[in-house]
């Protein structure tokens, strides 16, 4: 083994430079075991932490999460009216095919504009 090995990566006779090396890398090594050794100082450790105590306190929040069902629900139910309305129009008004698809676009159009105002 070299007797120095963080002068063995540096020019011989740079001794001021030696000397700037080896303390910038004292300087990082020293803060890349602080992050390592002490995760309180991690930034990263403070973000997990807060997500989880925000992510329980919304958990718990009841009337949030009713309302997040409700739509929840709500959403997967308009798809199923979309698809299976002209079927629907066909079986049981006795419409042809053509027609019940012109009277569920009509419908899907009509409930898009009274959606946007």
């Amino acid at each position: 083994m070299h007797p120095d090995p963080i002068k063995c990566y540096l020019l011989p006779g740079a001794n001021q430079v030696h000397a700037l090396n080896v303390y910038y890398m004292v300087q990082v090594l020293h803060e890349k075991l602080t992050f390592l050794a002490f995760p309180a100082l991690n930034p990263f450790c403070f973000f997990i932490a807060g997500f989880f105590s925000s992510l329980m306190g919304i958990l718990k929040n009841m009337p949030f999460m009713i309302l997040l069902l409700s739509n929840i629900c709500s959403a997967y139910l308009i798809p199923g009216i979309v698809a299976n309305l002209p079927r629907y129009l066909e079986i049981h008004f006795r419409k042809p095919a053509y027609i019940a698809n012109i009277i569920a676009g009509m419908k899907l159009f009509l409930a898009l504009l009274a959606s946007l105002y």
